[in-house]
């Protein structure tokens, strides 16, 4: 396997919920070249905020800009300047602290709010299947992903974390290659194998025909009162439970 990308795998976890918020940017590339992979999570208040991001090494920046190049249409609708919830979206704080170097992982406090926490949670609620993965260019489930999902629809609040997700890659990442957001939920015993996002081949949208791959990939964790569980990444032989 190629050491510049990142597996991870969240495992079992007992006896509680855990609820993850992801949010994948798109890009299309061409090669088989590692990716720069984005981890986010986050809680509500009195459990605390975890953001994790994992990216290419900054050796590789001039691969990064080529791999994070404009061809997907846009996505995210935005924002309406006479938006009363702008304000509240563009004066968000946040701290990090870096993890590893190599490759680069960040852990990010405070990265979504307690109301956006709630909305999240009341928005996916009613919208969960068992999770999928995407095998050529289908979706498909398998022992390997246990876990229930729900596609999010792109609310003020959604919208807004986007917003501030695409705002933290920086100028790399134009703006809309980015995809819609997805609501992840584990229960006791269910997991996701060790994985990459990236895909060895650019996938193919059904819709438009257009191939696209995953340069980031950005979890929240949003809610986990409990013990056990755990996201791992074997090559800085790092693993992260949720924040009690």
């Amino acid at each position: 396997m190629n050491k510049n990308r990142q597996d991870y795998v969240a495992g079992a976890l007992s006896p509680c919920q855990l609820y993850l918020y992801g949010v994948f940017p798109e890009s299309y590339s061409g090669t088989s070249n590692p990716h720069l992979t984005i981890v986010m999570s986050s809680r509500t208040t009195q459990l605390g905020f975890l953001i994790l991001i994992a990216a290419l090494l900054f050796s590789n920046y001039e691969r990064t800009l080529t791999l994070l190049s404009p061809y997907l249409p846009a996505t995210i609708t935005l924002f309406d300047p006479s938006s009363p919830r702008l304000e509240d979206c563009t004066t968000h704080n946040y701290t990090t602290e870096i993890l590893s170097i190599d490759p680069l992982l960040i852990y990010i406090t405070s990265f979504v709010t307690p109301g956006e926490t709630s909305a999240l949670l009341s928005a996916g609620d009613p919208l969960f299947k068992s999770s999928e993965v995407t095998l050529s260019g289908r979706a498909t489930k398998t022992p390997d992903r246990t876990s229930l999902s729900a596609a999010l629809p792109l609310t003020p609040t959604t919208s807004c974390i986007l917003s501030r997700a695409r705002a933290f890659l920086g100028a790399t990442l134009p703006i809309g290659d980015i995809g819609a957001p997805q609501l992840v939920r584990y229960t006791a015993g269910q997991k996701f194998n060790l994985h990459y996002d990236w895909y060895d081949s650019p996938q193919v949208l059904t819709k438009t025909g257009q191939r696209f791959n995953r340069p980031a990939s950005f979890f929240v964790f949003l809610e986990a009162n409990c013990t056990g569980g755990e996201t791992y990444f074997p090559f800085d032989d790092l693993a992260l439970e949720p924040p009690m």
